[in-house]
């Protein structure tokens, strides 16, 4: 099934092209198409797709991947995750546990949060980047907050992923939660990566390749936020808008629990999508901006924001964990809303987090024939947004000049796969961790499930050297429990 792709793109000799072959390429492109041979790259682009055997005479002296039977797909995109939130892993914040949304942030990510420097960063960072490497992940859009070091923070995680060969969208999280000089410090921060990011950008263009960055703004959710910081923010970006245009939208947490609608009522007498129209996205083109969660809003408020758009990202495994509620998928995709799907942190596994997906609307609503299709849409959904996102060739496909950022899975099909079967090779074969070979504009960062871009055991020993010194810091800070007694 499919079709042969050929380039009419000439090769410069001097570029370094790869052939994967004996593979099942599932191209999760408009067609989905399944297709049983080869495909070569180079270091900017898939350059064809077909037989291997007519491959091989074109590209002689091309470097040869046997995937031995293995299904391929396009390297994963996580449309929502937070590299800081490693240390949380195991961590005894001695506090009661949380009742409530409100709580665990108040308990566990307010505090953890203030805790970190630049090496806890920047750790944090990596030990999310060698999971999502193992995972086949290789775009994350990452919303990042560190109150006690904003500036530079930023770039600091992106040295970080352009180390470990991936790309990122980047923002820091605006919030009045720690006063008013550490809001102008985010916002600042946000607006200086995105100046940062746009030079970049331009430097990867010159070279003919898809940049491994990007700047969003950032704001942590309306919770935290004032009608006078949302109007802030909203003029600071239409500064830099002016300076370098809309590179990235917003990114922040919409109605992750219903606190945010409540908070919102109680302080301001208006729902969040109303502030957010009113103050945040008034003369701003919204098309690049994100939501995270959005589970407690009305019909009149899903319809609002059909009318911006933009994208909300779905984080099933997160929500559940929280036990905040389910998002009104059904709702939003009726209004024509692209819903993505991200990990909010949970983990960096694009696999693991359909399967959270595809079983969490089956039993919400009660019907084992919900959802299927739609889980894997949202899935292809995520490439879409970063070639939005990242601009030029197309991410999350596997297509003649798509970016090469391919996963050659540890899955082998044992039953036929085809375009109507997908999702439930995905559901029902695949595992977690998946990824026997990744790469990301065309450099192998994972080789026969082994990380070759970056060292796993030097990560794992300055993790646990650092984790005395952020949870010690913790201890420093005042739990929940504790402020309520006083």
């Amino acid at each position: 099934e499919g079709t042969w792709q050929l380039s009419k793109n000439e090769k410069h000799p001097q570029e370094m092209t790869t052939i994967i072959y004996n593979a099942t390429i599932v191209t999760l492109d408009n067609e989905d198409q399944v297709m049983q041979g080869a495909m070569v790259f180079d270091n900017k682009q898939i350059l064809a797709i077909g037989n291997f055997e007519e491959l091989k005479q074109k590209y002689q002296d091309a470097k040869l991947i046997d995937a031995d039977e293995r299904v391929v797909f396009p390297g994963f995109v996580n449309a929502h995750g937070h590299y800081y939130g490693m240390f949380s892993r195991g961590m005894d914040t001695k506090d009661t546990p949380a009742k409530d949304f409100e709580e665990v942030l108040q308990k566990l990510w307010f505090r953890l949060d203030r805790c970190l420097d630049e090496a806890s960063v920047r750790l944090s960072a990596k030990v999310c980047l060698l999971d999502a490497l193992s995972a086949g992940t290789t775009t994350i859009v990452d919303h990042h907050a560190s109150p006690n070091y904003i500036q530079n923070s930023l770039k600091a995680i992106y040295e970080e992923t352009k180390k470990a060969g991936i790309r990122s969208s980047l923002c820091y999280e605006v919030t009045d939660r720690n006063g008013e000089e550490q809001m102008k410090m985010g916002v600042k921060e946000n607006l200086d990566f995105m100046r940062y990011a746009a030079q970049q950008q331009e430097e990867a263009v010159k070279q003919g390749q898809t940049p491994d960055i990007q700047g969003q703004f950032g704001l942590h959710a309306l919770l935290t936020c004032s009608d006078e910081t949302l109007k802030y923010c909203n003029q600071e970006l239409k500064q830099v808008i002016k300076e370098i245009g809309l590179h990235g939208g917003f990114h922040l947490h919409v109605t992750e629990g219903i606190a945010d609608q409540i908070r919102s009522v109680e302080r301001y007498q208006a729902r969040v999508v109303e502030r957010l129209c009113k103050y945040l996205f008034n003369g701003i083109d919204q098309s690049k901006t994100l939501l995270a969660h959005c589970i407690d809003l009305s019909d009149e408020d899903i319809k609002q924001l059909s009318e911006l758009n933009l994208k909300i990202v779905h984080n099933p495994s997160s929500n559940m964990n929280n036990a905040v509620g389910v998002t009104k998928v059904n709702k939003m995709l009726e209004n024509g809303i692209q819903l993505c799907l991200g990990t909010d942190g949970m983990n960096s596994d694009m696999i693991l987090e359909h399967k959270t997906l595809y079983l969490l609307h089956k039993h919400n609503q009660k019907d084992p024939g919900a959802f299927s299709v739609q889980a894997y849409e949202m899935l292809k959904n995520n490439g879409k947004f970063a070639t939005q996102l990242f601009g030029g060739q197309k991410i999350g496909v596997i297509e003649v000049g798509a970016v090469p950022d391919i996963v050659i899975t540890k899955y082998r099909n044992p039953t036929p796969m085809n375009r109507f079967n997908i999702p439930w090779h995905i559901m029902f074969g695949m595992q977690p961790g998946c990824a026997w070979y990744t790469i990301c504009q065309g450099k192998v960062l994972v080789q026969e499930g082994n990380i070759v871009s970056m060292n796993p055991k030097q990560v794992q020993k300055e993790a646990q050297k650092e984790t005395p010194n952020v949870w010690g810091r913790l201890d420093g800070i005042i739990s929940f429990d504790k402020k309520k007694q006083e």
